[in-house]
């Protein structure tokens, strides 16, 4: 078991498996983050532990006894990691704020394969397939989830169990969920009451939903452009990509949720990532905003919801003009 406690800590390249040794809590980690923060754990491979990679939030005693304050692991980077075969959860965040998971390859867990809560936590371009329960479960408010692939979760893609602010963007959801179960197993399922945004997914090969919303009280589309629903069966009568009539989200309330814009298309949301300031149009204000980046007039978290990775092609955190040439020649269609 590997575990960090201090701050700027560096794990990479390692090979974590069946690991030896306990927590206080009796189970067996792959890496235990204990309330620490700005930690790299990068290119490893973590199998057959209980948990493979767990960051949690560390109770600390303030004198008197009964003073205690968590401290929260907070801009850690999760990257490019195998999550493989271990017997609990893939990834498990507890109490986490403003960390950052992407390009991880989780498959086949023995539980959900992501299980997050907190604040602020960007997750971006990982893959999500056969967890024994969910995909990704998050509770928390303003979390990213952002150009991920779910496919082939038992018990649903993606649940949102509590929390406000979310986006759930650019999503590709297949094959999730449990045909024979006597409850929901959506692709991607909300249970919040507060007021979140699920927009520009694909929902492909249904087993039971494609999507479930409690409580009806989140957004389905950014006002032009919604998801792409495979099932869709209304018309398209003046040729625009979007359907004519709505799409319906089941729920537990009288009043369905419902995407208003569905895509009829899925080309049309091919562009995603081109769309940078996330206004639902592909054009030059987006190409401005790459040459802003890559001149530093800009910094480049000011992409929305963490899609200036796009253009950071080398993922150093620095856009170059090289980069942003780039990115122009995809919005104007001269590269794919």
């Amino acid at each position: 078991m590997v575990e960090i406690n201090s701050p700027n800590c560096t794990v990479e390249m390692l090979s974590v498996t069946n690991t030896a040794g306990e927590s206080p809590y009796g189970l067996v980690f792959g890496t235990w983050v204990r309330g620490a923060s700005f930690n790299t754990i990068r290119t490893t491979m973590v199998t057959d532990c209980h948990t493979g990679i767990y960051l949690m939030d560390e109770d600390i005693a303030v004198p008197p006894w009964w003073n205690r304050s968590p401290i929260r692991p907070s801009r850690n980077l999760i990257a490019g990691n195998g999550i493989f075969y271990n017997s609990s959860h893939g990834l498990h965040i507890v109490g986490g704020d403003e960390n950052e998971v992407r390009d991880n390859l989780l498959d086949s867990n023995n539980g959900d394969g992501m299980f997050v809560s907190g604040e602020g936590n960007c997750i971006v371009d990982n893959r999500i397939s056969a967890s024994t329960r969910e995909g990704l479960v998050i509770r928390g408010d303003a979390n990213k989830v952002i150009n991920n692939h779910v496919e082939a979760n038992g018990y649903g893609g993606i649940i949102l169990k509590s929390g406000s602010g979310n986006v759930i963007r650019s999503n590709t959801f297949r094959d999730n969920g449990c045909s024979g179960c006597s409850w929901p197993t959506p692709g991607l399922g909300i249970e919040s009451e507060e007021s979140n945004l699920a927009c520009r997914n694909f929902f492909l090969n249904k087993v039971k939903d494609h999507a479930w919303d409690d409580y009806g009280s989140s957004t389905w589309d950014e006002g032009g452009r919604g998801n792409y629903w495979d099932d869709y069966g209304g018309e398209d009568q003046d040729g625009n990509g979007i359907g004519d009539i709505a799409y319906s989200i089941n729920g537990d309330t009288e009043e369905n949720a419902e995407d208003r814009f569905p895509v009829t298309r899925q080309a049309l949301l091919a562009l995603r990532k081109a769309d940078l300031d996330g206004d639902a149009i592909t054009g030059l204000a987006d190409a401005l905003l790459a040459l802003q980046v890559s001149c530093g007039l800009r910094p480049s978290d000011s992409c929305s919801e963490c899609l200036s990775s796009d253009i950071d092609v080398d993922r150093d955190n620095h856009i170059t003009l090289a980069e942003a040439i780039y990115a122009l020649k995809a919005l104007s269609g001269l590269s794919p």
